[in-house]
């Protein structure tokens, strides 16, 4: 059986990195949709899946700041 503490660390990476897959695949199929309908293959696809996979890892950059974030202790109010 997993820790539950280990799924709690690594359960936001793991959300991350499948967000990164799936919109780097909506990117694909946005651009092999495009090809078909302009008849340019394979540029669209290329183009669309190129930025699919920058907008994926700008989330993913994002999304480990904001867990590092999290992991930081709440501020005392005993002070």
């Amino acid at each position: 059986m997993l820790d539950p503490d280990f799924l709690r660390q690594v359960g936001p990476a793991m959300g991350l990195s499948v967000q990164l897959v799936v919109v780097t695949l909506v990117g694909l199929w946005v651009g092999q949709e495009l090809d078909v309908r302009f008849g340019c293959a394979p540029w669209l696809m290329l183009l669309c899946t190129c930025l699919g996979f920058a907008v994926g890892l700008l989330g993913f950059i994002r999304g480990l700041g904001s867990t590092e974030d999290d992991e930081s202790p709440p501020p005392s109010n005993f002070d």
